[in-house]
């Protein structure tokens, strides 16, 4: 997101962008997304497609458990963990407030790349592009850039453009739940995406 013009706090921005709490999440998300993608995607070249959707729920289940604890311990240290990187009165009150976002949208991003990770192992593929493209260029970037540079009177700063980034990850993550729950149930979808 394009923040660095914002004048909100630029000396400091540099402090709190050094910490990015995205990054303790991804690593065991990533985990969940890999085995529900490779494992889901030899069960349905296998045609074993009650064992896919097991694997699959199961991934979607560890990532969303991870996320949840991961984005409380955000909420409830958001207060401590910043005082880890800086004393600075000023980015304190600011990062207190982002990581609330931030909690939101990592919960919401955890889940949506395993649930793409287990659509790709059902080879599902152009409809989790179509819903990202829509999410991140058509929700979160305008919403961000809107609230972010307070273009219809909500200047937001840093705040604005998270909150859009939160709007594109939660919506990518509810449509693309959506369509596990359905191609995992229908086998002559997954019939269909197998010959492709």
């Amino acid at each position: 997101m394009p923040v660095g013009g914002l004048d909100w706090y630029r000396g400091h921005w540099r402090q709190y962008h050094r910490w990015q709490p995205q990054l303790v999440c991804l690593c065991e998300s990533n985990d969940a997304w890999v085995r529900g993608e490779y494992s889901g995607g030899y069960h349905v070249g296998a045609k074993d497609y009650a064992r896919a959707a097991k694997v699959a729920r199961l991934s979607v289940l560890i990532s969303a458990t991870y996320a949840f604890l991961a984005s409380l311990v955000l909420v409830l240290g958001r207060e401590v963990l910043p005082r880890i990187y800086t004393s600075d009165p000023a980015v304190l009150v600011l990062t207190a407030e982002v990581l609330l976002i931030v909690a939101a949208y990592q919960f919401f991003d955890c889940t949506q790349a395993t649930i793409i990770g287990a659509l790709r192992g059902y080879k599902d593929t152009q409809y989790p592009m179509i819903i990202s493209i829509i999410g991140y260029w058509l929700i979160a970037l305008p919403v961000g850039t809107i609230l972010g540079w307070g273009l219809l009177g909500w200047n937001l700063g840093v705040l604005g453009f998270w909150i859009g980034l939160g709007c594109g990850v939660g919506f990518v993550a509810l449509f693309a739940v959506v369509r596990l729950y359905r191609t995992s149930r229908d086998v002559d979808r997954i019939s269909q995406f197998s010959r492709i």
